[in-house]
């Protein structure tokens, strides 16, 4: 196996077996509708155009995406590659059709079998930088000519990209406030921080960084998990030569994005695009 593929099954199975376990499974149970204003607005441009027609919902998760997908179409199937992912779907959304699968390959899906192929929560940044072709090559093959597609990814000029265990971001509040808060949750910042920082030193030599994308250690799960993150101008890039038309760009706050805009704010996009109509 070359260093490329070895990277790839590694960042995969480790950011999978993080959340096949059942504190990150609870986790996204109890998350509930829309993540932010650029993901709502998201929606609310592509849902009018795929109103009823067939929908895949790709890493589905614990099932937070169901209900919103649902509100403008029954013909619905769901997927995650995590196991435990699956599982909590299942038991939050008894009867909907739920399955194990990976986006790099879908090959229990037809060519143009779907109106709407909705990759939300950034899940495909869970994947290596070379395995995000396959996914959108793979949304792109299942998706009918003129059907649309949804992801969202992290910003790699973004406050998130480059976090480390002793820098947080600033907290809010009044200053007598924070120093209360601070002080209350001392005792559980002993273990957090110890396995955040055993958890980055470990998975640091992971990180990577390319033309106009990087791979790098995130804080969720306490510095756990490797995600990929992406320049507006690179997003834009792969998704055209993926084979999309019509492409609609959202930030974290809700505005749509212009080349050249300033993401320097902006945590995530949201990618909304067309497959060229036949």
């Amino acid at each position: 196996m070359d260093d490329a593929s070895s990277m790839t099954a590694q960042v995969a199975e480790k950011n999978r077996d993080v959340w096949s376990g059942t504190a990150a499974v609870e986790h996204f149970a109890r998350i509930n509708g829309f993540i932010d204003a650029g993901e709502r607005n998201a929606f609310l441009s592509v849902a009018p155009r795929v109103r009823g027609q067939a929908a895949l919902d790709v890493g589905v998760g614990a099932g937070r995406t169901v209900p919103l997908v649902r509100l403008f179409t029954d013909d619905y199937i769901a997927f995650d590659y995590a196991q435990g992912m699956v599982e909590g779907c299942r038991r939050n959304y008894p009867g909907v059709d739920v399955r194990l699968a990976d986006a790099r390959n879908m090959v229990e899906f037809h060519d143009g079998q779907f109106g709407f192929v909705l990759f939300s929560f950034s899940g495909i940044d869970a994947l290596e930088h070379h395995d995000r072709g396959k996914v959108l090559s793979e949304m792109h093959r299942v998706l009918r000519p003129g059907g649309w597609m949804m992801f969202s990814t992290h910003n790699m000029d973004g406050p998130s990209y480059g976090e480390v265990p002793w820098r947080g971001r600033p907290s809010s509040g009044p200053a007598p406030y924070r120093a209360f808060r601070w002080i209350a949750r001392a005792p559980l910042r002993v273990g957090r921080y110890r396995r955040s920082w055993m958890n980055w030193l470990k998975n640091r030599r992971l990180n990577v960084k390319g033309d106009g994308w990087g791979m790098h250690v995130s804080s969720p799960h306490e510095f756990g998990i490797v995600l990929h993150y992406v320049t507006l101008r690179a997003l834009v890039d792969e998704v055209s030569k993926a084979g999309f038309t019509a492409i609609e760009v959202y930030g974290s706050n809700g505005a749509r994005l212009e080349p050249g805009a300033d993401t320097s704010r902006l945590d995530a996009f949201y990618v909304v695009a067309q497959r060229e109509p036949a």
